[in-house]
């Protein structure tokens, strides 16, 4: 009798995009089966219902996107897979969550206070 293991829907109710990089689609792939063992779903492309936007390693300030979602690097998803638990993003943070539309220009408010997104480039 094959015996399997409950996992707890750690995941349930987040969408979570990734910020591809080619070398490292098949961590992506098993990220994905996991995330959605755990009641998560993952978007092939950046909606506005999604919750968390993942970076890997390497990100540069242009990868970036600007807006509401949360903004972690993927070490985030190893984390709460490994504790079986959503911990916390604080540390693991790219940029706040808070984003405002002033003017034509689109601001995040980081640690460091607000950060100008003009034309689509993000200067810090």
């Amino acid at each position: 009798m094959a015996c399997s293991r409950t996992r707890k829907r750690i995941f349930e109710g987040l969408e979570i995009f990734f910020v591809k990089k080619r070398q490292i689609r098949t961590q992506i792939n098993k990220l994905t089966k996991k995330i959605e063992e755990r009641g998560g779903s993952v978007n092939e492309t950046r909606k506005d219902s999604t919750t968390h936007v993942v970076y890997s390693r390497g990100v540069e300030k242009r990868d970036i996107i600007g807006d509401l979602a949360i903004h972690v690097r993927i070490e985030w998803l190893s984390e709460c897979i490994e504790h079986d638990s959503l911990v916390s993003c604080e540390t693991f943070k790219l940029v706040s969550a808070l984003a405002c539309s002033l003017g034509t220009g689109h601001y995040l408010l980081g640690g460091g206070g607000p950060l100008y997104l003009g034309g689509g480039s993000l200067f810090f």
